[in-house]
């Protein structure tokens, strides 16, 4: 059914788990609760890179400063108060708030905020993604070693760690909630998924070109499950297998998955 009909283009269409999402428009941000619209910022501010968590908690960035909807309360507040270049905000469950800054992350508590990426030694990190239980994959760059590529990053609750370190570019990483991370990597002619398992990286995909989605956020479960799109199949892993779920008389497009493993793509008539 029709949710939301407007005279303008939905972009930055954001969901949760219970059935609350946020959309941006040409001149609104607004915030679908499950029976209402509230409207969030408009306007001639600038608005961009909205999140939302399970509890209807939104998140979005004005260009120099990140702000938070409070579901529960109804209040909306300036959780950086930095004047600068503030992008690219994630928030979790618990209500953390990550986000970059002029080529660094800072991670919002709920009440005090941290610079997770100043003593890590990486010059540049972008792309981050938060689990529920405040760990944060990125993409990052270390200029000193001489090459323009990014390579994975895991900050643990602890310390940031290293988790690539070669000569092939990688982006879009994702995390899942037990630790489990996902990125694709770059050859000349093909993409290809990685997959740490919390002690090795393994790969998915085996000399085949894979489907890059910005969107890996959905391509990875709570439970680490991950779906692809490769060489027009698309397939599971379950932590242990991989397998094919897809019949190649169709063109299959945007593999999903829920948090309980359930898997959804688009399918047309080749």
């Amino acid at each position: 059914s029709t949710i939301y009909t407007g005279p303008d283009f939905v972009q930055d269409l954001e969901f949760n788990n219970e059935n609350k999402f946020v959309f941006r428009t040409a001149n609104n941000l607004t915030l679908y609760n499950g029976s209402s619209f509230v409207p969030l910022v408009g306007g001639a501010n600038f608005f961009a890179d909205p999140d939302i968590n399970n509890k209807g908690d939104v998140v979005w960035s004005t260009g120099s400063e990140i702000y938070l909807y409070n579901n529960s309360t109804g209040q909306t507040s300036n959780i950086s108060n930095s004047a600068t270049q503030d992008f690219y905000p994630r928030i979790n469950d618990a209500g953390q708030v990550i986000w970059q800054n002029n080529g660094d992350l800072y991670l919002y508590d709920g009440i005090t905020i941290q610079n997770l990426t100043a003593a890590s030694g990486v010059d540049y990190a972008d792309n981050p993604q938060l689990n529920d239980n405040g760990w944060v994959v990125f993409e990052g760059k270390i200029y000193s070693e001489g090459k323009d590529i990014h390579d994975i990053f895991l900050y643990n609750g602890i310390e940031v760690i290293r988790l690539t370190n070669d000569l092939l570019d990688v982006y879009y990483p994702n995390i899942s909630d037990n630790g489990r991370i996902m990125w694709y990597e770059v050859y000349s002619d093909r993409n290809e998924l990685c997959y740490y398992n919390g002690s090795q990286i393994i790969k998915l995909s085996l000399d085949a070109d894979v489907t890059a989605y910005w969107y890996s956020d959905d391509q990875i479960s709570d439970n680490g499950w991950v779906t692809w799109l490769e060489n027009n199949n698309i397939y599971f892993y379950d932590g242990i297998s991989s397998r094919i779920l897809s019949s190649g008389t169709f063109t299959n497009e945007i593999p999903i998955i829920s948090d309980d493993g359930h898997v959804a793509w688009t399918a047309t008539n080749s």
